[in-house]
């Protein structure tokens, strides 16, 4: 009797091992698809993020070549102010030397 009663024990103790072993199984399964899940939206969001940097490096590129040609456009329109000034000033002073030339020769 006491034989009879191990028995049962143990094919109690073993067929909830087994239930235990199936239960821990399929929650392994969970946490392998949640972890597969969350692996493939991060993937997704680092695309993602990769494809903004390279949108703001490139935009960023674009302003650096714009400020660039600006500041070469004013600089080319300060050079011709001042060619301009230079100019002037030029005439000017042959005006003032072609007038003291008439008012010495007088």
């Amino acid at each position: 009797f006491e034989t009879m009663k191990l028995q049962q024990t143990l094919d109690a103790l073993h067929q909830s091992s087994q239930l235990r072993e199936q239960e821990l199984s399929a929650n392994l399964n969970v946490l392998r698809r949640e972890c597969q899940s969350k692996t493939s939206k991060q993937a997704k969001l680092i695309k993602s993020l990769g494809n903004k940097l390279k949108g703001c490096e490139a935009r960023e590129e674009d302003l650096e070549r714009s400020h660039r040609s600006e500041l070469h456009e004013l600089r080319n329109c300060q050079e011709q102010e001042l060619r301009a000034l230079e100019e002037t000033l030029a005439n000017e002073r042959k005006s003032r030397l072609d007038a003291e030339k008439k008012a010495a020769a007088l």
